[in-house]
């Protein structure tokens, strides 16, 4: 599912959602499985995948926070 993803104060568009999980460690809800691309540098590009909160996960072209 397309999605938009932030981490620290940036958002990161396209991003691909593709699982959720119930965090057993954290009390705190839903993971979401991210996927997205950035680069460090222009011409250096790489994925990153990772589990974040679901307060962190919102549909592509979203423009307000959903919490």
């Amino acid at each position: 599912m397309p999605v938009r993803v932030r981490w620290g104060r940036e958002w990161h568009t396209p991003a691909l959602l593709h699982a959720w999980a119930q965090s057993e460690e954290r009390g705190d809800g839903w993971l979401g499985y991210v996927e997205y691309h950035r680069e460090t540098a222009p011409g250096f590009p790489f994925a990153v995948g990772r589990w974040t909160p679901a307060w962190n996960v919102q549909p592509e072209g979203a423009t307000t926070p959903r919490f």
